[in-house]
């Protein structure tokens, strides 16, 4: 594939280029020089010398960037790195630019060239001029940034997703803004994502998934609030939600199983009897016996409260942290019993 021109190209890599730019002194022949010793130097491991030397060589990054770069990345080989930096060579990018994109970005140059970076050039290149000034710009400029929202998440989404960038103004500033008031904080990585998943839908779908939810007896404070847990809920197909949703309601048996489940596990947590480790897809899958044995038998006589909790006496008031975690981010669990619900079967959508 031959792009048609470069210097269709530059205009949009200079904006990308000037708006993230960061403090960086080209490597002299001093660096070069000092990069021979690295080799030899204890302080490093082989593939962290060898990333060292392919940085200030290949990518031109004085040896400062190089040192700290290298403790985020790491290349056994030079095939695909040097594949990177021949596309983006051949996309104007100068000797003065790769640096610092590298710099900023280091996982950059382990990027798939064909599969990942092409495309992303070549939505670029279909970019006019006008469309970045008109559209990119300000979207960035008079919305994300006026939201405060840091540099670094910008530069990854002009990357990663350009496309949302280039959807009309006051549309992109509409859900920015819908965003916020949803209490999302501009500054925190997820602003980002939730702004371009609900990009990604148009409002009339974004509407019936939300009403699917709803259907099963949520409120509009209970879908925001399994929206800011589990971000990716809303991406799946309305009939997929309310598969999973009448799977859980209607036939799992949340409230008569799972529930009362996580109350006795909640209890012996409290209380010390059992590590925030345990598996819980584990515990809520297991028969009655088993689960009645592992947990209330054995632990009866220490405290009857799991018995209590085992017939919901106990209101569920969520797992405390370490058990989120155990299972991947997907079973998180805060806040009152009555919504406890919404949290136990969203990380299944």
């Amino acid at each position: 594939m031959t792009f048609r021109s470069c210097k269709s190209l530059s205009p949009v890599f200079h904006f990308i280029y000037d708006t993230h730019r960061i403090k960086h002194n080209t490597p002299t022949f001093y660096h070069f020089f000092e990069t021979q010793s690295i080799a030899n130097n204890s302080n490093f491991t082989e593939k962290q010398a060898f990333t060292i030397s392919y940085l200030t060589k290949s990518c031109r990054l004085s040896l400062e960037f190089a040192i700290s770069t290298s403790k985020k990345i790491n290349t056994k080989s030079t095939e695909k790195p040097d594949s990177v930096l021949e596309l983006l060579r051949l996309c104007a990018f100068t000797e003065k630019h790769i640096p610092r994109l590298i710099s900023t970005y280091p996982n950059f140059i382990l990027v798939d060239p064909e599969r990942t970076l092409r495309p992303k050039i070549e939505y670029f290149e279909s970019l006019t001029v006008f469309n970045v000034e008109k559209v990119m710009v300000p979207n960035i400029y008079y919305t994300l940034r006026a939201h405060s929202v840091p540099e670094s998440h910008i530069g990854k989404i002009i990357i990663l997703k350009p496309c949302a960038l280039m959807l009309s103004v006051d549309v992109f500033k509409e859900v920015a803004d819908a965003v916020k008031e949803m209490g999302f904080d501009p500054k925190t990585r997820s602003y980002l994502l939730v702004v371009s998943s609900m990009l990604a839908i148009s409002k009339l779908n974004w509407e019936k998934k939300k009403e699917a939810y709803m259907s099963f007896g949520w409120s509009e404070s209970d879908f925001n609030s399994a929206f800011k847990l589990e971000l990716l809920c809303i991406i799946s197909s309305k009939k997929k939600i309310r598969k999973v949703m009448d799977f859980f309601v209607n036939k799992a048996g949340l409230e008569s199983r799972i529930i009362p489940r996580c109350s006795v596990l909640q209890v012996l947590m409290s209380k010390g009897l059992i590590g925030k480790d345990v598996d819980v897809v584990s515990v809520l899958n297991c028969n009655k016996k088993v689960f009645e044995t592992r947990f209330l038998t054995k632990y009866k006589e220490v405290t009857p409260e799991v018995i209590k909790a085992y017939k919901g006496e106990v209101g569920f008031q969520g797992f405390n942290t370490g058990l989120y975690d155990n299972v991947e981010s997907k079973m998180r669990v805060n806040g009152r019993y009555a919504g406890n619900s919404r949290e136990l079967t969203i990380w299944c959508i």
